[in-house]
């Protein structure tokens, strides 16, 4: 089984379900406390409908904005997991890259 994490409908990063678990666990912690509604519409396909992704495909551009936030805060908490991170660290970058390319970061 694998998992997506869906930027928009037609844009997504495709992972296998270990490296899903992964990149799920490090988003999910890196909301701030303030930002709980946020983190339950992007995480609700997985927490809710028991589906391996999440999505940020019907945030508004403050939404986004945070939600890339919390990526980015996901990723130096990542990064700072020296022997687990090497592996990972491609699909954080592709992850922040698909991120950087939506239009809503554009705004």
């Amino acid at each position: 089984m694998a998992g997506s994490i869906f930027i928009t409908k037609k844009s997504s990063l495709p992972v296998s379900t270990r490296q899903f678990d992964y990149l799920a666990k490090h988003l999910g912690a890196a909301f701030r406390p303030d930002e709980g509604d946020l983190r339950q519409e992007v995480f609700r396909p997985h927490e809710e409908g028991g589906m391996d992704f999440l999505s940020a495909d019907g945030l508004s551009v403050t939404a986004f904005a945070s939600f890339s936030a919390a990526a980015d805060r996901a990723y130096d908490n990542a990064r700072s997991e020296k022997e687990v991170f090497p592996p990972y660290e491609h699909l954080w970058n592709a992850l922040r890259k698909l991120i950087r390319a939506d239009m809503r970061s554009r705004s």
